[in-house]
């Protein structure tokens, strides 16, 4: 599982157009071997001449740290080269977002960076392979090995994503090419930090739950099955639970809850249980309710909210990561109408995923927008699934999958009630590739979706006033089938609203 979390990438912010993390298919470099007297003997500075065919080249070296880079063949525009420097320490913003993730323990062991700036905007097909040569010595028993990507920039946003973990040969890192495409902006500095961090055991997935009738949230682990009593249960008067619904988590796994009934979001310690007070909370203005909530790479909150009448308003409000009590907004998305969202998520790229329902005023319609990282205001989305072919009804939840499909919980479409799913990059009036509905499905009234990491499909599904049931789908199920495992019965506790899984798809959102 934290393998796998770790190659679907980490994005901060939104100032690069990163793609979704993906297998690594390509064949790794050759190692290279450290030259005789223990250390790299290659500059600390390079200048590479891309080439249509691709090349392996040597990284520059920084103390005893060296290697190599191998760059896919790709279609690039002639005299085109790549500056790459190298330090031996890592870039302190670097460290601090690297501890942020699920792999790093809090502990750190390799430290070497190299700084790539192209010449002109380059995408290429897919993340080169590197291998990397630590020095004679280096600790490497009960380690991985990852590196970070990040993209240094004066703005608050900070690209960044991992990949990892490398394979290790005597005391040579291997990283093999991924598929992925990458891209490198002209003139930009982008620094590929390598290091080591302790092995941990992989954290229990849980799945949590929000009762907007109970005002509390439940957790059970992921693999349950039948009639299980929760492990942990968030409720009481000091939790500031209030309808909850939308529930999300953070790179840390802290826990932010969506309040309808206070419209409040608020944010509890991942290993939150009983009547615990929240860490902060934030109000929404005005008389908006808010319906789900979402947080990006660098701890921004993402708001849903519904207008709650015909004036319209703004339906995404984006938070700072430190916005607590009645802070403003520091970005907000306008549609122009009175409309209502139908679950938020942000996807690899960092880009914001919005399910719209609009009725006022009419015709009603029913779209998935997607827009992008930095979005603000009226700003228009960069693609919409929209028309007749998408078979949209009234939707109330999305999830991103590890290969960026969405994930749509729709109450009345498919031609019923069901999940529908679109590839990552879907755009215009296209019908889904995944449709799950049907009496095989158990869905009687289905209100969240939830997905893992390893494609298993969550839903939430409504029975009665007092009675709900959770009901999983294999990896990309689709059509008329029945669920693999049903969490339901009076030990449970379900009485349904949202759902998330901890760790998700993504280690972001």
């Amino acid at each position: 599982m934290l393998c796998r979390l770790i190659r679907v990438g980490c994005l901060l912010g939104a100032a690069s157009a990163w793609s979704a993390c993906g297998g690594n298919a390509a064949a790794p470099p050759a190692p290279v071997a450290a030259p005789a007297g223990g250390g790299p003997t290659t500059p600390a500075s390079l200048t590479y001449a891309l080439s249509s065919a691709g090349s392996t080249q040597p990284l520059p070296s920084a103390g005893a740290y060296g290697g190599s880079v191998s760059f896919p063949a790709f279609d690039v525009a002639p005299g085109t080269t790549i500056v790459a420097t190298s330090t031996a320490g890592m870039p302190s913003a670097v460290q601090r977002a690297v501890l942020r993730q699920p792999a790093s323990s809090g502990s750190l062991n390799v430290y070497y960076a190299v700084n790539f700036t192209a010449s002109r905007t380059v995408t290429f097909p897919g993340v080169p392979g590197f291998t990397v040569q630590l020095p004679s010595g280096a600790k490497t028993g009960g380690q991985q090995f990852f590196y970070a990507v990040s993209q240094p920039s004066s703005s608050p946003f900070v690209a960044f994503r991992t990949e990892g973990p490398a394979s290790l040969s005597g005391s040579t890192l291997i990283f093999p090419a991924s598929t992925v495409p990458l891209r490198l902006d002209a003139g930009v500095s982008y620094t590929f930090a390598f290091y080591g961090t302790a092995v941990t055991s992989t954290p229990t997935s849980l799945l949590y739950a929000t009762s907007p009738d109970g005002n509390y949230v439940t957790a059970y682990p992921a693999t349950a099955n039948g009639d299980v009593a929760p492990v942990r249960v968030i409720v009481g008067p000091h939790t500031g639970l209030n309808r909850p619904a939308g529930i999300t988590h953070d790179g840390a796994g802290t826990i932010y809850v969506a309040n309808a009934g206070s419209n409040t979001i608020t944010e509890y310690p991942s290993d939150a249980d009983g009547d615990v007070p929240p860490l902060r909370t934030i109000h929404m203005p005005g008389t908006l309710t808010v319906l789900d909530v979402a947080i990006d790479a660098v701890g921004a909150i993402y708001a849903g909210v519904s207008a709650n009448g015909p004036t319209p308003v703004k339906i995404v409000l984006v938070y700072a990561s430190t916005a607590s009590g009645d802070a403003t907004p520091i970005r907000a998305i306008d549609t122009g109408a009175a409309d209502d969202v139908g679950g938020i998520a942000i996807d690899a790229a960092g880009e914001l995923v919005v399910g719209v329902n609009h009725d006022i005023p009419p015709p009603s319609t029913r779209t998935i927008d997607v827009f992008a990282p930095a979005a603000n205001g009226a700003a228009l989305p960069i693609r919409s699934i929209a028309g007749p072919n998408t078979m949209l009804g009234s939707l109330s939840s999305v999830a991103i999958g590890p290969d960026g499909t969405i994930y749509m919980l729709d109450t009345n479409g498919f031609p019923m009630s069901g999940v529908g799913g679109f590839a990552g990059n879907a755009n215009g009036n296209i019908a889904p590739s995944i449709v799950l509905q049907g009496d095989q499905t158990r869905f009687r009234i289905p209100v969240a979706v939830a997905v893992d990491a390893d494609d298993v499909l969550y839903v939430a599904n409504s029975l009665s006033a007092t009675a709900s049931e959770i009901d999983v789908f294999g990896p990309r199920a689709t059509g008329n089938v029945a669920p693999i495992r049903v969490i339901a019965g009076s030990h449970t506790g379900l009485r349904m609203g949202s759902l998330m899984i901890l760790p998700r798809a993504l280690a972001y959102p």
